[in-house]
């Protein structure tokens, strides 16, 4: 068999073999419809390192900010990635079922909410760590303390106090938290690809019969000939 009968006889059944492609696109379509679709959820936080202003427990105390941060996302079975090139910046993602809107405002007041208590605790640290070196300043007699060493400790005061000023203006969840507009699909199947894949693959076996059964047939005739001879 040619190749001019070949698509002779599949002219000759072009109506069923549509209606046989209208039944896999139409497969391809409920799958595509139906099929479960993962979103991925992330949001990126810039951690803050202070205003420029100094004091003892400054570095510590922000660190320990961002430190309880990450952890309570990894409980929440966040997965956390460093952003390259920029300090202090990270990028919490994880899955969603569903592009739900209300799924995704869930996850981001809970982001927002998780970083508004730490916001507080930062303040509370820098509040602790005042109350301790005012303390310790009150409670230093003053034949063991330079009048330097009691200048540097008010000036920390202030600093702290300046600090606190610049967490409750500074640090917020528009300047530290950044969420996507919408969330993108993971895991993209184009059930359509594969479902044209596979009717190519149908047309080919259905070919392949035909040239199969068309030599079968000649072969046959021809073992008759011989017999008759």
């Amino acid at each position: 068999m040619d190749y001019i009968e070949i698509i002779l006889r599949i002219n000759k059944s072009k109506k069923i073999l549509f209606i046989i492609f209208l039944v896999f696109m139409t497969c391809a379509y409920i799958l595509q419809k139906n099929h479960s679709k993962k979103y991925e959820f992330y949001a990126d936080i810039y951690f803050p390192l202070g205003s420029f202003l100094t004091f003892e427990a400054k570095n510590e105390i922000y660190r320990n900010f961002k430190n309880s941060i990450l952890t309570e996302l990894t409980k929440k079975n966040y997965k956390i990635k460093k952003k390259a090139g920029i300090d202090n910046a990270y990028r919490i993602y994880t899955d969603l079922l569903g592009n739900n809107k209300n799924d995704f405002l869930k996850k981001k007041i809970e982001i927002t909410d998780l970083f508004k208590r730490q916001k507080k605790n930062l303040i509370l640290w820098i509040t602790n760590n005042y109350n301790v070196t005012n303390i310790t300043l009150q409670e230093l007699p003053d034949e063991e303390i330079s009048l330097d060493t009691k200048r540097r400790i008010k000036l920390q005061l202030m600093w702290m106090d300046l600090e606190k000023e610049f967490v409750y203006e500074n640090i917020t969840e528009e300047n530290n938290l950044k969420f996507p507009k919408k969330i993108p699909l993971k895991n993209i199947i184009n059930y359509y690809a594969i479902m044209a894949v596979l009717y190519i693959a149908f047309l080919t076996l259905v070919i392949t019969y035909l040239i199969i059964n068309d030599d079968i047939k000649k072969k046959i005739k021809r073992f008759k000939r011989l017999n008759k001879k």
